[in-house]
């Protein structure tokens, strides 16, 4: 599987280098907005009980709301250069292969084993009926979870250990209720059916 995004990524950066330099920097954008959206309300939360000064607290906030504005922007930019950039690969593709399939031995076109190795390509070309290089778009969007993984991690490990242990008993307490509920639901559900 990697060696075919390799090739895939090794095919769109030769034909179209914008699409992938345009699909990092989404990547990039998509997870620095939720880590904005952590990081500066800390400081508005501490200027707030601190100092207490209105300049730095409206700093900050424009702070959040510029950062928010400009990176959906941007992130729908890229994203809709990105769906135009994978439509052009995808007919630089087609083209490639038609004229590859044009100039091959005619004879081997019915061989089984090519048969085999062309359909398993288009499944991987087309994710099974996904799209065109949707693997590829799934190998940048964990990249990107990746990356928002890494700074919520970074977040994190600076909190203090019992408000994580808090957090933690929250969450636990939350999973437990919310099955109950589920099950207490469900069960209501076939009595009445």
């Amino acid at each position: 599987m990697f060696k075919s995004i390799r090739f895939m990524m090794g095919y769109v950066w030769k034909v179209r280098k914008r699409y992938v330099i345009y699909q990092l920097i989404y990547q990039i954008l998509t997870a620095a907005i939720p880590l904005s959206d952590i990081v500066i309300p800390k400081f508005i939360i501490d200027e707030l009980t601190g100092a207490q000064s209105v300049p730095n607290i409206v700093g900050w906030i424009l702070l959040l709301v510029s950062v928010n504005l400009v990176g959906s922007v941007l992130s729908a930019y890229l994203k809709r250069k990105c769906f135009i950039l994978k439509g052009e690969v995808f007919t630089e593709f087609q083209t490639m292969m038609a004229e590859k399939l044009s100039s091959c031995d005619f004879e081997r076109l019915e061989d089984p084993r090519f048969l085999d190795v062309r359909a398993k390509a288009e499944r991987f070309l087309f994710a099974d009926g996904q799209g065109f290089a949707a693997v590829l778009d799934k190998a940048f969007n964990v990249v990107g979870k990746l990356l928002s993984f890494i700074g919520i991690v970074a977040v994190i490990s600076t909190l203090n250990f019992w408000v994580l242990l808090i957090f933690a008993a929250l969450i636990l307490i939350n999973a437990y209720y919310g099955a109950r509920v589920r099950k207490q639901t469900i069960q209501w559900d076939l009595e009445k059916a």
